[in-house]
């Protein structure tokens, strides 16, 4: 899944969903980071981690999806 930071054009391809099912993965579908506790023992493929947590992946945050259809041109 490709994630757009909201207010930014940052765009964080191929991240790893969790707890979304495959027919619910959409554009404009809203998502929040999910983290690992601090020092918790990670793969080392993660993408960020530290003294933080690492970021172990992205779950739907139950915001209403965003509507927008110039969301798709923005992937790329």
């Amino acid at each position: 899944m490709f994630v757009l930071l909201d207010g930014t054009d940052v765009v964080l391809p191929y991240q790893p969903v969790i707890e979304l099912p495959v027919d619910e993965v959409k554009v404009g579908k809203r998502v929040a980071a999910a983290w690992a506790p601090p020092n918790d023992s990670v793969d080392e493929g993660g993408t960020m981690g530290g003294a933080y947590g690492h970021l172990i992946g992205w779950m739907p945050s139950g915001e209403p999806d965003d509507p927008d259809p110039e969301l798709v041109n923005r992937i790329f």
